[in-house]
């Protein structure tokens, strides 16, 4: 399919949902014997993409919240490190995609600790007719 839209808002829009999954798959502690990979992921679908990767998750006290503005699910930094998540990341990312009629979600499905993990990207408005 071929996608008619703004180039660089597209890829700010995955730069974003990719660095979030490296971040936590950084976090640590989630890996040994029996448990994934650390791995992202990009799917190409029908009408976009969803990007997951196998990290901790979504915490659920914020995914219903989690494309508000200064919500994040990142720990506040330590005094003196630099700061953790500012919570508009993934705002940005739905304003941006909003621009051009499209959306981002987080899907119901769970990952290995029972927390949702997959963001589909739909990109249906901007997706060239076929002739």
């Amino acid at each position: 399919a071929i996608v008619r839209a703004n180039r660089s808002r597209l890829l700010q829009v995955l730069d974003n949902l990719v660095r979030n999954s490296v971040y936590w798959l950084r976090r640590g502690g989630i890996t040994g014997e029996g448990l994934p990979a650390k791995e992202v992921r990009i799917d190409v679908t029908d009408g976009g993409f969803i990007v997951s990767d196998t990290g901790p998750g979504v915490d659920p006290a914020v995914e219903e919240r989690l494309f508000e503005i200064f919500v994040s699910g990142r720990p506040a930094a330590p005094e003196g490190q630099s700061p953790g998540g500012q919570g508009i990341g993934l705002f940005i990312v739905r304003q941006l995609l909003a621009l051009d009629g499209c959306t981002v979600d987080l899907l119901d499905d769970l990952n290995h600790l029972g927390r949702r993990y997959r963001f589909e990207v739909d990109l249906t408005a901007v997706l060239a007719q076929p002739q």
